[in-house]
């Protein structure tokens, strides 16, 4: 959801480092990347250990997210296109938000956005055992949706939410630029791929929304001859 429905990570990165700093510790740019794709629980305890701020993980969180909510019921920062196209896919095929994000915020967007009735479930990793790059995430909205796990695709902006997709059968429907991540100096990993990634994985829900369309239309004049 995050980087292909919404420009939120600004957001989320903004209200980490402001908490961290109003509460003692220091945020790196090393905790950007590492806390990408975590569930709220790991990024919680992250903060607390990592970053040094001393608060209870619940705290944390519960200061993280009211700083997020409050951001976004100033301005929803939707990518143009975005809600036209999950609309166009979800007259095609089933649909799941299978996010990092929380619930509430899950809920929020989706809600203000206008897609309720486009996603047949929604799942936030803070319900699953794991976060991103394990498959947890994943396999449940299949779970929910009631479709195999090999027969579903993700959308994704990230390597950490692509790299379990695939292990575990699950396509991931955009892709990181093709750098091996190990390669990477820090400076071009946190900034260029990233907004280049972002492109991506509109670009692949806009081609899907189309592609999924002509197959409608296609079948649906299959129907009338």
């Amino acid at each position: 959801m995050d980087g292909v429905l919404v420009d939120t990570e600004a957001i989320w990165e903004h209200v980490r480092r402001r908490f961290v700093a109003e509460h003692g510790g220091t945020y790196t740019d090393r905790a950007t990347r590492d806390v990408m794709g975590m569930s709220a629980p790991e990024w919680s305890r992250y903060i607390r250990i990592e970053l040094h701020v001393d608060l209870p993980d619940e705290q944390i969180n519960d200061g993280i997210v009211a700083g997020v909510a409050a951001s976004l019921r100033k301005t929803l920062p939707l990518f143009p296109g975005a809600c036209e196209a999950v609309t166009t896919l979800s007259r095609c095929v089933p649909l799941a938000v299978a996010s990092s994000s929380n619930r509430s915020l899950i809920d929020y967007i989706v809600a203000e956005a206008g897609l309720a009735a486009a996603f047949h479930a929604t799942v936030s990793s803070e319900e699953v055992p794991h976060g991103k790059p394990a498959p947890d995430v994943y396999l449940r909205a299949a779970e929910l949706l009631d479709v195999a796990a090999e027969r579903c695709g993700a959308i994704e902006d990230s390597s950490n939410g692509l790299r379990r997709p695939r292990r575990r059968d699950v396509r991931g429907g955009a892709a990181e630029p093709a750098i091996p991540a190990g390669r990477r100096r820090a400076r071009t990993r946190r900034r260029r791929p990233r907004a280049h990634c972002r492109c991506c994985a509109r670009y692949v829900l806009h081609y899907a929304a189309l592609r999924y369309s002509a197959i409608l239309t296609d079948s649906a004049r299959t129907q009338t001859e």
